[in-house]
């Protein structure tokens, strides 16, 4: 393997995006799939046990009666929209990744479920229907940057019926506590999950300032350098509270994750029901 693609190793500076983007990188969206769909692994979505109790305990906080219309922000393959469709929810999934959509639609159509499925940034989209319960988990609000959380609450505030309900999680500043800062290189002979074919990565974690890590990955082929910045920001109750409020919501309960589990001072994640003012008939 020759130097020539080798440019860029700096450190970026806060939020900063790569040349690589994971959701639609052909290959790299592959792996990601791939690990959404493996029911013991919880490095893309949560292993199935969990996500199963935490449909129950969703259809238990948020009856179908109630609230039968539901949007999924980030649904990926739909391993939630799934799951309540068959409990008889009306269920939208949103996901910037075209493969995620597309396996989700697939799925959806094999087993007969009802589910509609948008492949679009929700930073950008417009509701043109209004729901009674929207989803936003597996700490997908820890990846984006303040401006972008800001829109994002502001599009799920706007999709909601007045009444209309919330249930997201983020990462807590307990598990950045744990973060380790490192970097290592590695040399690929063959297909790993960031190249295919030969190829060598230089991995990184760095923290910053404002409760925010960088996961860096630097690929370089014979071809090219990509790089992928995954930012994650970690969140307290307060600081949780404070963005929600600001955004119109009224918070009504905090959970240490999404199945329901009381919150307490040692919790690693965030879990928040939040509600739009006004009344749902």
């Amino acid at each position: 393997m020759t130097k020539r693609q080798v440019k860029d190793y700096r450190l970026p500076q806060a939020y900063e995006k790569g040349n690589g983007n994971i959701w639609n990188d052909s290959y790299i969206s592959q792996q990601l799939l791939t690990a959404h769909l493996d029911p013991d692994f919880d490095g893309a979505s949560r292993k199935a046990a969990f996500i199963d109790a935490s449909v129950d305990w969703i259809e238990k906080e948020f009856p179908v009666k109630q609230f039968s219309k539901v949007i999924d922000f980030g649904c990926g393959p739909g391993l939630y929209a799934e799951r309540l469709a068959k409990r008889e929810y009306q269920v939208t999934g949103i996901d910037f990744s075209r493969r995620s959509i597309t396996k989700g639609q697939r799925r959806a159509e094999e087993q007969r479920l009802g589910i509609k499925y948008i492949q679009a940034n929700y930073l950008e989209w417009q509701p043109s229907t209004a729901y009674d319960l929207a989803l936003f988990i597996y700490c997908d609000y820890g990846a984006l940057n303040e401006e972008e959380r800001r829109k994002t609450l502001a599009v799920i505030f706007d999709s909601l019926n007045e009444g209309g309900q919330l249930l997201m999680d983020n990462f807590t500043i307990n598990q950045l506590a744990e973060v380790q800062e490192k970097s290592q290189w590695s040399y690929w002979g063959e297909s790993s999950f960031w190249s295919d074919g030969e190829h060598i990565v230089l991995s990184r974690t760095k923290k910053y300032s404002g409760n925010l890590v960088l996961d860096q990955a630097i690929v370089n082929t014979n071809e090219q350098q990509k790089i992928y910045n995954i930012w994650k920001y970690f969140s307290t109750r307060e600081t949780l509270l404070g963005e929600l409020e600001a955004a119109g919501f009224v918070v009504r309960e905090f959970y240490e994750n999404v199945a329901g589990a009381p919150f307490n001072v040692n919790s690693e994640t965030v879990a928040v029901i939040a509600e739009k003012p006004g009344s749902l008939d």
